[in-house]
């Protein structure tokens, strides 16, 4: 990657921690504001305020440690070793060197869908998923284009604020699709279809895993509130590849 990209990685990375945090903050300042208004006339004030500072400090912590198990149970992924899925470590340690970033801890989900994703609550502490039909479809250069996509949303920290809004978003049903557009830019996907092929050079990799990841991408264990962080969002229309795949094309 060049020393442009890693600048403007590094950028991104600082903006999407600015708006973790404020999304971390949110339920943490509704506790708050709640417990102080339940305490206020039952203790002395300081003590009310204490009180309702301690909890919103602990729900934000809770938020941003929950988040990532959220997500990974919600799919079943099961950490992988080396020894089980040699080609997947390896390909993720050459690119990580590649990216700049440090290497995610990686996961498989037992599911003969073709997807990624990636989460995590900061780019140093992400953890990486790839479904094994994933793994079964794609040749090498296609799969090493699937995860240089997934290491670009970490490098970036993008999954951080993707991250952040899973507890959120469970709880928020069906209103949680207006929530996530105001939070996930719609153009996520293609820049990180663009920095990937900035970090491998070989657009025809990721053009070709996406071409065969039209059928059968949404894993069976997805939820909803998962939507966003998948390669493939599962609600995706056929017009959406086809324009990512074209913008490829022209790179």
């Amino acid at each position: 990657m060049t020393d442009i990209h890693l600048s403007t990685a590094a950028t991104d990375a600082a903006t999407n921690a600015r708006r973790a945090n404020l999304i971390h903050g949110v339920p943490a300042l509704v506790s708050a504001i709640l417990l102080a208004a339940v305490v206020w006339w039952l203790v002395p004030w300081f003590i009310a305020v204490l009180a309702a500072v301690g909890t919103g400090v602990f729900v934000a912590w809770w938020s941003s440690r929950s988040a990532v198990p959220i997500a990974l149970r919600s799919v079943a992924a099961e950490r992988s070793e080396p020894s089980d899925n040699p080609r997947y470590h390896n390909l993720v340690d050459g690119l990580c060197v590649a990216a700049g970033v440090r290497v995610p801890t990686l996961h498989v989900i037992d599911d003969p869908a073709a997807n990624a994703l990636a989460t995590g609550s900061r780019s140093d502490r992400a953890s990486l998923a790839v479904t094994s039909g994933l793994l079964e479809r794609l040749n090498p250069v296609e799969l090493e284009g699937v995860l240089a996509h997934c290491l670009a949303r970490i490098a970036t920290n993008e999954i951080a604020p993707a991250t952040a809004l899973l507890p959120i978003l469970a709880r928020l049903g069906p209103l949680g699709a207006k929530t996530r557009s105001a939070v996930i830019d719609e153009h996520h996907l293609w820049r990180s279809d663009v920095a990937a092929v900035a970090t491998t050079q070989y657009p025809p990799g990721l053009i070709g895993a996406l071409d065969h990841m039209r059928t059968a991408t949404e894993p069976h264990r997805a939820g909803p509130a998962l939507d966003h962080l998948w390669i493939i969002p599962a609600g995706a229309e056929p017009r959406d590849l086809d324009v990512r795949i074209a913008a490829l094309r022209e790179l």
